[in-house]
């Protein structure tokens, strides 16, 4: 995890010394958006989801079930980039970090964006202003939905084991990098 942390500041620093130009003019629509990295699901989200008991058996603990696997969401391509906010611009603006958790539903559409605790973020009156960009831009986004694979072993010697798929609703994180 030290590895993670190192590799985010020093990714920080870089996005904010190559940021530090004050001779730029106020950037066209389009222009000043910002990247971003998945990070992985949170932990209790896909606990819980993969935990989630079926239908019938809701109240019974299954012994039948050999193995329960979970396939986070995935972007359905690229995302659509948040832009840097044209209030917060200004020569010699520098870069800003804002990490943010997606709930997704169970059919790849976002429900809700949210700061999230799992890495870095401007803070203050910016932190709300980068939040409302990404909010934004989150409204074009698609995901191919979260799967929880249940294994079951096979009903007879010699036949196949059973596979049960079905889409959760899940979280993800994501990190922003915005750039004037």
């Amino acid at each position: 995890m030290r590895g993670v942390a190192r590799l985010v500041s020093g990714l920080c620093w870089l996005a904010f010394a190559a940021c530090q130009h004050s001779d730029r003019a106020l950037p066209e629509a389009g222009v000043g958006a910002a990247s971003y990295v998945l990070l992985s699901p949170p932990e209790e989200a896909a606990a819980r989801a993969a935990a989630k008991p079926d239908g019938d058996d809701a109240g019974a603990v299954s012994e039948s079930v050999a193995a329960v696997f979970f396939q986070a969401a995935e972007p359905l391509g690229l995302l659509a980039a948040p832009r840097y906010p044209r209030d917060l611009w200004r020569p010699g603006a520098s870069a800003a970090i804002l990490t943010v958790r997606v709930r997704i539903d169970a059919h790849g559409q976002v429900l809700d964006v949210a700061t999230s605790p799992a890495g870095l973020s401007t803070h203050g009156r910016a932190e709300d202003v980068f939040l409302d960009a990404v909010r934004v831009a989150a409204r074009e986004w698609r995901f191919q939905p979260a799967r929880v694979l249940r294994a079951t072993p096979p009903r007879e010697p010699g036949a196949a084991p059973g596979l049960h798929a079905e889409t959760v609703a899940s979280e993800l994180d994501l990190q922003f990098t915005f750039v004037p």
